[in-house]
C-alpha cells in the first residue's frame, strides 16, 4: 500500500502471498521457517512498513 505520510508518498504495507512445494517438510517445520523469515526479514526493516505473509505448503 502506498499512502501519503507527512506529505511524502510512502510504502506503508506489503502483503506477500507464497505457495511452496518442499519435499519432506512437515507443516509444523514450514510454519516455523515462515515465522522466522517474517521476523528476520531485512526488507521490512528497510522499508519500515507493516508486512503480512500468507504462506501455504502445497503438494
Amino acid at each position: 500500500t502506498v499512502e501519503q505520510v507527512a506529505g511524502a508518498w510512502t510504502i506503508t504495507k506489503v502483503a506477500l502471498v507464497m505457495e511452496a512445494v518442499v519435499p519432506g517438510i512437515t507443516a509444523e517445520k514450514f510454519d516455523e521457517i515462515v515465522k522466522n523469515a517474517e521476523a528476520q526479514c531485512p526488507v521490512s526493516r528497510v522499508l519500515k512498513a507493516e508486512i503480512s505473509l500468507d504462506a501455504k505448503l502445497v503438494g
